[in-house]
């Protein structure tokens, strides 16, 4: 597993960039197993990964699990 070392004090000037990347290969809500959803900053969707980014893509799965 990777893992990123950040430093003592996390900032906006010291974090790494998450620039937004349409072309990435995020995963999909939808994981394709069977009662498995993803949510999170990671998975693909319009925002890039920041915490809205992370709610957003949690009321997505939220929606595909309640069929919505």
């Amino acid at each position: 597993m990777c893992r990123r070392r950040w430093p003592c004090t996390p900032s906006p000037r010291n974090a790494p960039p998450s620039p937004a990347c349409p072309t990435c290969n995020d995963p999909d809500p939808a994981s394709g197993l069977p009662g498995l959803w993803l949510a999170g900053d990671y998975v693909a969707g319009d925002y890039p990964a920041t915490l809205e980014g992370a709610v957003r893509s949690g009321v997505a799965a939220a929606r595909l699990m309640l069929g919505a």
